[in-house]
């Protein structure tokens, strides 16, 4: 065994390094010395080791496992997020087929750490393609989907990692909140009713299992739900917003307005939320003047803004139909007004009508490129 390997392997790492040294005086670009050179400055100057490997790499030498190390080094430990990636990314380039598998989860989880979960989704599906992941894995890359949107395939996954392990309230959670995505609110409180006997009764939980209770029209379930989630949560933006909505068709229009203005504390509200409130106000000031706002007059019929109250109203009395007809016809007099679009998608959502909400998504995502298309690109996995 060489010297610097028994050094070493006895945990001598500067007295290896200076051996190593005296062999690079007269072989100055030996890469397999900058290799192990390096790897041994990892622990004692890391600084040091990125440009021992950097010099490696330069005189022709490195291994997938060095290009990782490298990766890690430069983001970990110089905050370099892009050349990490782009040195974890050629460790894949190079790897060897028979330790492609390993290389390709390293990668993966490291890109997560890096906040690259589009990378990371790629490197796990093809590591998923050539062996068998683990629990952690399977668990990981349905949570990789679900956040790009492919909801439909984290539901599959998480069905995977579920029957791998029954008892991880996680999995119970995540695939819950997928399925109300997916338009089954019945299975997600199934599955978030599971998630809270095994123990996960936390806020995200709750505002998961209200916002599917209240897409079944459970809005006294729903209300409990987030009651739960909030009295867990206090500043938990969300479940404050969906807490409002549902007040609203309860007809509890003072609570919906404490609810936004709670938020809006958190967060300032976007312009809808801010419309909502001012909509929710004027209801209140009808209803103390004695005006009944569920008539039909309660509004100005023959302009979008009277047209879009109206809906409102219709929505808060959980008639959907008449206020998806109401929203046609403010949309028609109104076509530029995104708040009108952003409304009708919603009203489209609740009566199941995806591929038409879709299409109002879209329009919006299109006119407006600050709006958050997210779940455009989650319905369109859906559909």
């Amino acid at each position: 065994m060489p010297l610097h390997e028994t050094l070493l392997s006895d945990g001598h790492f500067e007295a290896a390094i200076m051996v190593i040294d005296a062999a690079l005086i007269s072989a100055p670009q030996h890469t397999e010395l900058l290799s192990k050179r390096a790897r041994l400055e990892i622990h004692l100057q890391p600084l040091k080791a990125i440009q021992t490997f950097s010099e490696c790499f330069e005189a022709g030498g490195g291994s997938a496992e060095d290009y990782l190390f490298y990766g890690q080094l430069l983001f970990y430990e110089a905050g370099h997020r892009q050349a990490s990636l782009d040195a974890i990314s050629h460790a894949v380039d190079i790897c060897k087929p028979a330790e492609r598998f390993e290389v390709l989860l390293t990668c993966a989880f490291n890109k997560v750490d890096m906040g690259d979960r589009v990378g990371a989704l790629s490197h796990l599906s093809e590591a998923d393609s050539l062996g068998q992941l683990d629990f952690f894995c399977v668990k990981q890359l349905g949570e990789l989907h679900s956040t790009a949107g492919n909801v439909a395939t984290a539901v599959a996954i998480f069905d995977r990692a579920a029957a791998m392990e029954p008892s991880d309230a996680r999995i119970r959670q995540q695939r819950g909140a997928c399925k109300d995505t997916l338009g089954d609110p019945i299975g997600a409180i199934e599955d978030l009713n599971a998630a809270i006997q095994l123990g996960l009764d936390n806020a995200l939980t709750y505002k998961y299992r209200g916002v599917a209770n209240m897409q079944l029209g459970q809005f006294e379930a729903a209300l409990a739900d987030l009651d739960q989630a909030v009295a867990k949560e206090p500043d938990h933006l969300e479940a404050l917003l969906w807490r409002a909505e549902v007040n609203s068709r309860m007809g509890r229009i003072q609570d919906a307005i404490a609810d936004l203005d709670l938020a809006h504390g958190i967060r300032p509200l976007t312009d809808h939320d801010q419309q909502l409130r001012k909509h929710y106000l004027k209801l209140l000031a009808e209803s103390d003047a004695g005006v009944g706002p569920s008539a039909d007059t309660a509004h100005d019929m023959s302009n979008a803004e009277g047209l879009y109250r109206q809906a409102n109203v219709k929505r808060g009395q959980d008639d959907l139909a008449g206020a998806l007809s109401l929203l046609d016809q403010a949309i028609q007099l109104q076509p530029e007004d995104l708040r009108f679009l952003q409304e009708r998608a919603n009203v489209r959502m609740r009566l199941f009508k995806y591929a038409e909400a879709l299409q109002d998504l879209q329009i919006l995502s299109a006119i407006d490129s600050t709006w958050d298309t997210t779940f455009v690109v989650s319905m369109s996995s859906v559909l």
